[in-house]
């Protein structure tokens, strides 16, 4: 809710077309809804019904890619102190 109401979001929202055209997303856990910008997983329900993993196999890659993101700013709160 407070992602949704904040500045930020209607930002997003409004350069949605030119952020997918030049392949910027943003990638989010499964608290928030999938937009055209914010790449979220796919749900425990739609994993088990796809029956060419493909849905297990993305969520694999955006969970690396999460958990790198996460590290780079765990490098940069311990090594400044910032965020």
């Amino acid at each position: 809710t407070t992602f949704t109401n904040s500045r930020l979001y209607s930002l997003l929202t409004q350069k949605a077309d030119w952020l997918k055209e030049a392949g910027y997303y943003i990638v989010g856990d499964s608290a928030y809804n999938l937009t055209p910008f914010l790449l979220v997983p796919y749900s425990t329900d739609e994993v088990q019904q796809d029956r060419f993993e493909a849905c297990d196999t993305f969520n694999f890659f955006l969970s690396s890619s999460r958990i790198f993101i996460e590290c780079a700013f765990g490098e940069l709160f311990f090594r400044w102190g910032i965020f």
